[in-house]
């Protein structure tokens, strides 16, 4: 009689932990919506242009604002709060930042039921997930802006369930492959980087016919059922760039040829030690991959969120490159409030931090280059290796096609493109292999395990104030 409640009671007390840090993380994101300054972000008068311009039932044109090749999706909330509650345009982004904090919620269960499926039942993975994307900078800061890469990472983490679910567990019911077909619909009207989740879903589908050809034709019902719903959800918009601008991948700049010579070698090569733990902000690694998107995925590399800038006379906030050309000027002017220099130690110190947690992602993304080797060798049959293969293809493929991005599109002189918002789909599923990589290290060694959760926590609790913005409004 009493097993059940007891029962109850025990689950209830293994996800208490999950709950309550779920609770830390969200909280920390409110309060950065509710005080981040909405007119300090990447290319942040466009983003506001583009919500005015929506809030009247239009489309931006490119010579209103450079953002007109974006997406609508995640312009609606603040275009809908504009032109019903009669906001001005700054409050009504800030509805959209704080609506942004509903959609963290959103990303956070899908990743915990990827979990599950992973790991049915297993709360150390879902809390070891969590945890990891919760000491991300980046995710705080892109989360703190008006833009498609929240709403795409969301909508990203919801679709791979459900693709995990269809095509590795096999549950081919029609109302989950509609759910497939909303999900990458949504993302592909989010941000245009959710194209990159296509080639991923392919391969995966693929991989499962090898391995179980006699599921084919309900496996391909049921992704015909989602590519329809997803093209009916996301082709209006595609459609319009074909027809307005001559295809569906307009964009604001020109681009060249691929070539792995449009960028210099140091782009490839150089790994900024030198300021990478001392001053790890703008201009310290102009055109460097490496050190830059490490600084930007732990730091403010290029000072929209930790360092601020702003008039003492007006109290108008700057840009992260109107507080750096007045940082340049000669003698610096006297108006400029800036926190550039007090900071950039700490935010070394935090790229120090940082490394055993990006180990963590490293050897989680190369355990499931290993899982997909034993896919292609014949071997991947078991749905826990596909599942962990499918996780890398999502990751590689997003990482493919952003250093195809920075490829066709160089910025030779200071990498301004070497942004890890633009790829914050990625990083769900980075923290997710290497929560599960610790999890195997535990099977082999549980003190090993032990310690380097210790140390990850640790390392988070120094990076902790890097989660809070300090572009305020004045």
């Amino acid at each position: 009689m009493c097993a059940m409640p007891i029962a109850r009671a025990d689950r209830w007390q293994s996800v208490v932990p999950r709950v309550l840090l779920l609770a830390l993380i969200h909280a920390i994101l409110l309060l950065n919506a509710i005080r981040h300054d909405p007119r300090v972000a990447y290319d942040a008068e466009e983003h506001l242009e583009y919500i005015a311009i929506l809030s009247e039932l239009k489309l931006p044109k490119p010579e209103q604002t450079y953002e007109f090749f974006s997406p609508p999706l995640p312009y609606v909330v603040p275009a809908a709060a504009r032109r019903f509650l009669d906001l001005d345009v700054v409050s009504a982004a800030r509805a959209g930042m704080l609506f942004n904090v509903l959609v963290s919620l959103f990303l956070m269960h899908h990743l915990a039921r990827i979990a599950d499926l992973l790991r049915p039942g297993h709360e150390g993975l879902k809390l070891l997930a969590i945890g990891l994307l919760g000491s991300l900078p980046v995710y705080y800061r892109t989360f703190a802006f008006v833009r498609g890469e929240p709403l795409l990472a969301a909508m990203a983490v919801a679709a791979a369930h459900e693709a995990i679910a269809i095509v590795v567990k096999g549950d081919r019911s029609w109302r989950r492959a509609a759910r497939l077909g909303v999900w990458l619909g949504l993302a592909l009207i989010s941000r245009q980087m959710a194209f990159l989740l296509l080639p991923a879903l392919g391969l995966l589908a693929a991989a499962r016919v090898v391995a179980s050809p006699r599921v084919t034709r309900a496996l391909a019902a049921r992704l015909a059922a989602a590519a329809g719903l997803c093209v009916l959800l996301s082709g209006p918009f595609y459609a319009h760039l074909a027809v307005e601008y001559g295809g569906v991948g307009a964009y604001a700049r020109k681009g060249s040829s691929f070539s792995l010579s449009n960028n210099p070698a140091s782009f490839y090569f150089d790994p900024g030690l030198k300021k990478l733990f001392a001053d790890p902000v703008r201009d310290a690694f102009p055109n460097r991959l490496i050190p830059l998107f490490h600084s930007e995925t732990w730091g403010d590399y290029w000072c929209y969120f930790l360092v601020y800038g702003f008039d003492g006379r007006s109290g108008k906030p700057m840009s992260g490159l109107a507080v750096n050309r007045a940082l340049n000027q000669t003698p610096r002017p006297e108006w400029l409030r800036t926190n550039r220099e007090s900071i950039a130690p700490y935010l070394g110190r935090v790229n120090a931090a940082a490394l055993p947690a990006s180990a963590a992602m490293v050897c989680g993304f190369a355990l499931g280059l290993a899982s997909l080797g034993r896919v292609l060798a014949g071997r991947g049959g078991d749905e826990t290796i596909l599942t962990r293969s499918f996780l890398f293809l999502i990751a590689a493929c997003t990482l493919a096609g952003f250093f195809w991005f920075l490829t066709v599109y160089p910025s030779p002189e200071v990498g301004r493109s070497i942004k890890a918002t633009y790829v914050l789909q990625l990083f769900p599923f980075l923290c997710l292999m290497a929560a599960d990589a610790i999890v195997r290290l535990g099977i082999r060694s549980g003190a090993a395990a032990r310690w380097s959760c210790a140390l990850l926590v640790a390392c988070a609790l120094h990076n902790a104030p890097a989660l809070f913005t300090r572009t305020v409004v004045h």
